[in-house]
Parts: C-alpha cells; sequence; structure tokens
C-alpha cells in the first residue's frame, strides 16, 4: 500500500514552487494523473466539472513543469516557451526525457528515486 500512495501527489507537490521534482514524479505524479482524471470526469459526462477541473488543474501543472526545469538546474521562466511555436516542443522533450542534475543545484537537492523492492 505505501508503494501506491507514493506515487500519488501530495499537497506541496501540486502548489509549491520550491524544490525539483524527477522525470518519474513528472510523468506519473504529474502528468498521468491529471490525464486519468480528466478522462474519468470527461468518460462519466461530466463537462462542467471538467471543465472546471480543466482550469484548476493549470496551476498545479505549471507548478510540476517549474520544479522540473529546477531540476534540470534552469530558471522557471523557461516554462514561458512553452507559449512559443517550436520552442514549445524543445520545452516538452527538455521536461519529459532530460536527466536532472546530479546532487545538490541551486534549486535544492537532489530527489532520491524510490526504490520499489521485490520479494
Amino acid at each position: 500500500m505505501e508503494q501506491l500512495t507514493s506515487l500519488l501527489p501530495d499537497w506541496d507537490f501540486l502548489l509549491s514552487y520550491e524544490g525539483r521534482v524527477n522525470r518519474r514524479d513528472f510523468w506519473l505524479k504529474g502528468q498521468l494523473f491529471f490525464f486519468l482524471i480528466s478522462l474519468s470526469l470527461h468518460l462519466l459526462n461530466l463537462t462542467t466539472l471538467s471543465i472546471m477541473f480543466f482550469i484548476i488543474s493549470g496551476y498545479s501543472v505549471t507548478v510540476i513543469a517549474i520544479k522540473r526545469f529546477h531540476d534540470l538546474g534552469l530558471s522557471g521562466y523557461y516554462i514561458l516557451l512553452g507559449f512559443v511555436p517550436l520552442a514549445n516542443i524543445w520545452v516538452f522533450f527538455k521536461l519529459g526525457f532530460c536527466k536532472g542534475d546530479m546532487g545538490r543545484n541551486i534549486y535544492g537537492p537532489a530527489v532520491e528515486p524510490v526504490v520499489i523492492k521485490k520479494y
């Protein structure tokens, strides 16, 4: 059960600009989490709730992307390149596929990877 709860985002992860987010958490706690909730609301035909969730989650998605840039040793202002045509492709690949800085950088200590034990 502990392994499952480690995959769910907490409030600090969703709301605080401080710290860093590694690739695993970016994809699982960020992108996949919001995708599954949006898909569920859409499939249940809860359009109004789906639109409200989309608007509210915009803040959290921005926070997660900024912390991912921090993990790469870059300023959160790089998120603005997401609005520039063709540069947004670079942002997608940089956030989703590049390995973060090893060890501490100016944005904080490295995020420890979660090790899932096999029994």
